[in-house]
């Protein structure tokens, strides 16, 4: 299974990665990026992240 990393750092809060999830996963709340329930670990937020500031790892 993966975990999803949001580098908060890196983020700039552009949408990009809400605007494309097919499952409307992503969310800006607060002004950071947060993952809600939901995720099917597709990476389509992490290939359209401009900053790549989204990554997937294996859950150890």
């Amino acid at each position: 299974m993966s975990i999803m990393k949001i580098d908060h750092e890196k983020c700039v809060r552009c949408g990009e990665c809400v605007d494309a999830c097919p499952f409307g996963v992503p969310l800006i709340e607060e002004n950071r990026v947060v993952i809600g329930i939901g995720c099917r670990f597709c990476g389509t937020c992490e290939m359209t992240c401009p900053t790549e500031a989204i990554t997937f790892e294996k859950d150890h």
